[in-house]
Formats: structure tokens, sequence, C-alpha cells
């Protein structure tokens, strides 16, 4: 599972990476003549271009941090931005007549999105099913591993019983009720 994650992630950010690029070749390009040129300092600003690349960006670094609700924010970001690069692609299909290395990589950037999306919804899948499996085989169960390991430190005397005790009912989640 770590490794599907890992795939994930690296997936993730050359998804980011490539539809930057798209966003900034977009930015780049003269809306009339399908030139390169450069925006007013204005029409860059407030440009959809700009809109998006900003969402990306901080979508892509809220998705890293550990708080889970800064993350939910950081993938509604990053959805965002990957619908509105499709978008900024097809309208350069559909209006500019043909498919240049913006729209390329704008497509690019939102397939490479959907593929870290599915292999975060496998990887998820798996985290949801392998921990049912373990419950049936003691040797796979962590807390059945970390009770062993206490009552280990209880038998060589380096713990007492009652410590090793309240580790155990802790590790099992049990309350015990003492009247």
């Amino acid at each position: 599972m770590k490794v599907l994650r890992l795939v994930e992630k690296i997936v993730f950010i050359v998804a980011v990476v490539v539809g930057a690029m798209s966003i900034a070749l977009s930015l780049m390009m003269d809306e009339g003549a399908g030139a390169v040129g450069m925006m007013t300092l204005g029409a860059l600003f407030f440009s959809t271009a700009s809109a998006v690349l900003v969402f990306l960006f901080v979508g892509a670094l809220l998705r890293f941090v550990p708080n889970q609700v800064a993350r939910r924010i950081g993938e509604g970001f990053t959805l965002v931005a990957f619908v509105s690069a499709f978008a900024i692609a097809l309208h350069g299909i559909v209006n500019v007549g043909g498919a240049g290395m913006t729209v390329y990589l704008g497509l690019v950037a939102v397939v490479l999105y959907a593929v870290s999306s599915i292999i975060r919804f496998i990887a998820y899948i798996v985290s949801v099913v392998k921990p049912q499996a373990s419950k049936d085989n003691p040797d796979e169960d962590e807390r059945i591993q970390k009770i062993l390991k206490w009552k280990k430190l209880a038998d060589d005397g380096i713990i007492t019983k009652e410590e090793y005790e309240q580790k155990r009912v802790a590790i099992l989640g049990l309350n015990e009720e003492k009247e």
C-alpha cells in the first residue's frame, strides 16, 4: 500500500508540473494571434489562467499537510484547477482551431491527475480491506504484536505486571470498570 501511495504522489506531482507548464504557456500566449507575447501586468494578474495557476499550487501544497481539513481543501483546489485546465485546453482546441503545445500539456495534465485519483482510490480500498484480513491472522495483527512485545518486557521484569495489563487494555481498547 505504501508503494501505491508513493506512485500516486509521484503521478500527482508530475500532473501539477505539467499543468503548471500548460497554464504558464497559455499565460504567455497572445489570445488574438496565437503568438507568444507578453500580456500587460493587469491582464496577467486578473486572467483566468493565473487564478487557475494559484489554485493549482495552493491546492498541491495543501494536499501534503498533516491536517485532514486542509488536505480536503487542497483536493478541492486541485480539482478546480485541473477542471479549469481541461476547459482551457478544450477552448484551445475549439477556438484556436488546432491543438498546440498548451492544449496537449493541459490534456496530459488532466489525464495524469485522473490517474493519480484512481491510484488514490485503489490505495484507499486496499487500506480498508487489509485491516479486516489481518484480524483473521494473529501474526499480521499489529495489536497482538504490540501486546507480545509488552508481555516480553513484563516477563523480563522490565515493567510490572500491572503496567503490562494497563498497556494490554489500552492496546485492545478495553475499558475495565473498577468498582
